[in-house]
């Protein structure tokens, strides 16, 4: 089943992770995967949930109030986030491996995201903190 992207994340800021949802509108997610990622962003304040289609296992992101996307999970387990460029040579080093179909600054740790080898909720947190400086500067 083909997604669209909710027009309310069309802002400044998203315009890779729309470009990609849009050449991918059957982005789906496993549950675990989705798991992981709601479960990487607890506690942050101001972090939202977004799935299209949630009972279809739609792919799962995580935005800031302002709507910018900083998160997604997708597949059976990729888990991506967008980091400011300057963490990015840290997230290689635990693993992590460039998603440049997104983007340059978006990172994924599904390879290493599962069993507790990496800190989910502290790259979540790096990644959320990023796009809310972002934000500012637009």
């Amino acid at each position: 089943m083909p997604w669209t992207i909710d027009d309310k994340f069309r802002v400044p800021g998203n315009e890779e992770i729309v470009a990609f949802v849009e050449r991918h509108p059957t982005l789906s997610a496993h549950g675990d995967v989705a798991g992981l990622l709601t479960g990487s962003a607890e506690g942050l304040r101001g972090a939202g949930r977004y799935c299209p289609d949630l009972h279809a296992y739609a792919y799962m992101a995580l935005y800031t109030m302002q709507r910018t996307i900083f998160a997604v999970a997708y597949g059976m387990s990729a888990l991506v986030y967008r980091i400011p460029k300057g963490s990015v040579p840290s997230a290689l080093a635990e693993g992590a491996a460039v998603c440049h179909e997104i983007g340059d600054a978006w990172v994924d740790f599904g390879g290493v995201g599962f069993g507790g080898r990496v800190d989910l909720r502290r790259w979540c947190r790096i990644a959320y903190e990023g796009a809310v400086a972002s934000e500012k500067r637009i």
